[in-house]
């Protein structure tokens, strides 16, 4: 094709030109190749992807899969090679990111955020954000029927003999799952004995909301000064917690705004500290009465003993 073009330019211009400057001629512009798309449904390979601009990555917003442009040009080259073509080398005359943002036009969030209630593109003071929550895949128990309820309600009775402390149980887990984007303003703090049962009810948690929304930290990660633990969060459980002497007193007061504050300011290693909506709730267990120093009154942890 580049010989005809050669051949019909010296016809009409009375010029030669060389088969590189015919081949630039021949080659799309921009707008040839958005005029090809436009109007047609994204191809498959890029649904689901958004840009988030602050971080100069590729953002899937069902699996949460964060990719640079390198990442990104790399996974999807051949995918995009058959769309637009490839040089003489067999390498895609477009890049996959390029084909993205100027071509297709994919969603350019300006920054990430986690949010239980929101879509995976929303906005908040007129600026478009990425959500990275993933909603829970919840596996099947392998339970037919109630039976699963009814051995978890078993369990409850035999740690909680009080219908009341029972209750109390199965709102904060109820809760946790039905309103991930309604914060608890309380802790739930169950003591008991070793091989009860109490974990039980954390791994029912953990599955329930999902493995990417939930963790478990230990007493030492509440006495560092970085609490990226709560960070993109709906349950963090503190497993036989037990802190002693001046540095209990030094906990409670940074675990203080993770409790009851509907933002927290979030210090991560190596990174500007950031403040961000709070929907982490607490669930902690011990084996020992002296675990915290807690009043009578303190109303941001509710105890209950097995």
């Amino acid at each position: 094709v580049s010989a005809d073009v050669q051949k019909k330019f010296l016809e009409l211009s009375g010029e030669k030109i060389t088969k590189a400057t015919a081949r630039k001629m021949l080659a799309p512009t921009f707008e040839d190749l958005r005029s090809q798309v436009e109007g047609a449904p994204l191809p498959d390979w890029l649904k689901d992807w958004v840009f988030v601009a602050s971080e100069n990555k590729f953002l899937n917003t069902d699996t949460k899969v964060l990719l640079p442009r390198e990442g990104f040009d790399g996974m999807y080259a051949t995918e995009v090679g058959n769309r637009f073509g490839v040089n003489n080398f067999g390498v895609s005359v477009v890049s996959a990111s390029t084909a993205a943002l100027s071509i297709f036009d994919i969603p350019k969030p300006v920054r990430t955020a986690y949010h239980p209630g929101r879509s995976s593109l929303f906005e908040r003071d007129e600026i478009l954000l990425a959500n990275t929550y993933r909603h829970p895949n919840v596996p099947s128990g392998g339970y037919k029927g109630r039976e699963g309820v009814k051995l978890l309600t078993r369990l409850l009775r035999d740690l909680f003999p009080e219908r009341k402390h029972r209750e109390i149980v199965m709102d904060f887990m109820a809760h946790c799952v039905r309103y991930p984007e309604r914060k608890l303003k309380y802790a739930l703090l169950i003591k008991g004995q070793e091989d009860e049962g109490k974990s039980l009810m954390a791994m029912l948690l953990s599955k329930l909301l999902g493995d990417g929304n939930y963790g478990i930290i230990g007493s030492d990660q509440l006495k560092e000064k970085f609490n990226s633990w709560s960070h993109e969060k709906l349950l963090c459980v503190v497993e036989e917690i037990k802190i002693p002497g001046r540095e209990a007193y030094e906990v409670l007061n940074k675990i203080k705004p993770v409790i009851t504050n509907a933002e927290v300011p979030i210090r991560r290693m190596q990174k500007d500290v950031s403040t961000e909506l709070n929907f982490c709730n607490l669930f902690l267990t011990t084996n020992h009465e002296d675990c915290l120093p807690l009043d009578e009154d303190n109303s941001r942890f509710t105890v209950l003993f097995t």
